[in-house]
């Protein structure tokens, strides 16, 4: 785990071996809040997983007018 200069945030990297023989990189961004290690983000293969749901949940806001109640339940229908 590296931690920088900020000892608050840290990044974990890894390989996962696919059966296949590939290698997809992962990497985990932490924060540390009230002493406990919380994840922030993830990036799969280059994919920015925390960029997908903002992209997606910033469409589904503007599909339903800013309206959270009707986005959570086009979520759960959609998702």
């Amino acid at each position: 785990m590296k931690t920088g200069r900020d000892a608050s945030r840290a990044a974990v990297t890894l390989d996962i071996h696919g059966k296949n023989g590939a290698i997809y990189p992962v990497e985990y961004s932490l924060v540390l809040k009230d002493d406990v290690w919380k994840l922030r983000n993830v990036v799969i293969n280059g994919i920015n997983i925390g960029l997908q749901f903002k992209s997606q949940f910033g469409f589904y806001m503007q599909k339903h007018r800013n309206d959270i109640d009707s986005v959570i339940e086009a979520w759960r229908v959609d998702g």
